[in-house]
């Protein structure tokens, strides 16, 4: 029975480490474009733009990221719009 449990919460675990993920970040009115970037792209700030849903929503859903994945928005397609604190500087990876 123990063998039996163990191997269910490993499956489970093994799944729900496999979906797709929906990202959604709300920016200042006036943004036309945000990327992501992140582990679940190799890093490729140009690679995923995302979808724009209003004034200032943008969305995403990438079928091969994980809970796991680290990820940085941008408002452009590179690093140089990477996204900052007010102080100016760069926001540290996120996790989904």
């Amino acid at each position: 029975m123990k063998k039996i449990l163990l191997s269910l919460v490993a499956l489970f675990a093994t799944v729900s480490l496999v979906s797709a993920i929906t990202y959604t970040v709300t920016v200042p009115a006036g943004t036309n474009t945000v990327y992501i970037a992140g582990s679940m792209n190799a890093w490729n700030a140009s690679a995923n733009e995302m979808t724009k849903v209003d004034a200032t929503t943008f969305t995403l859903t990438i079928a091969d990221a994980t809970e796991l994945d680290e990820y940085k928005y941008c408002s452009g397609p590179g690093w140089i719009y990477v996204e900052k604190t007010e102080s100016g500087t760069e926001v540290a990876n996120r996790t989904w």
